[in-house]
């Protein structure tokens, strides 16, 4: 498995309350340099950890990847599971497999990460912006 900066950055944002629901797949992927991570690889080694959930976050419009509290054994069974990621709502009603759910964010998400736009702000995708660059800094 890759190294899993993606999971202390994730968890990091969610407890410090910097984030609601989660983080994108190009903010993770651009926590990595240039070609150590690509999609595919992020989300099976997202696959391979428990507790990850994906929802589409109205606030941003995109899906965010976050970590499952899972209250008791029954909640769980409640959503969708694709290969061990939790789906938190009716966004991804048809996709039904692993390899489908990579192809879907390689298209949404692939030109983003390559032009190195891995941040949305005010409905824009750009670089990291100043404030983000701070929290990142803090997990060093």
């Amino acid at each position: 498995m890759k190294s899993n900066k993606w999971f202390k950055t994730l968890d990091y944002f969610l407890n410090k309350g910097y984030v609601n629901n989660g983080l994108t797949i190009p903010f993770l992927v651009g926590l990595y340099t240039k070609n150590e991570i690509c999609i595919r690889e992020l989300i099976t080694s997202m696959s391979e950890t428990n507790n990850i959930s994906i929802q589409k976050c109205d606030r941003i419009d995109e899906f965010v990847f976050g970590i499952f509290i899972n209250e008791s054994n029954n909640e769980i069974k409640l959503y969708k599971n694709i290969s061990g990621l939790i789906i938190l709502d009716n966004s991804l009603g048809k996709i039904n497999s692993l390899d489908e759910l990579i192809a879907l964010f390689e298209n949404l998400y692939f030109e983003n990460i390559q032009q190195e736009l891995f941040s949305k702000n005010k409905g824009i995708w750009g670089s990291y912006n100043e404030e983000e660059i701070k929290k990142l800094t803090e997990l060093i």
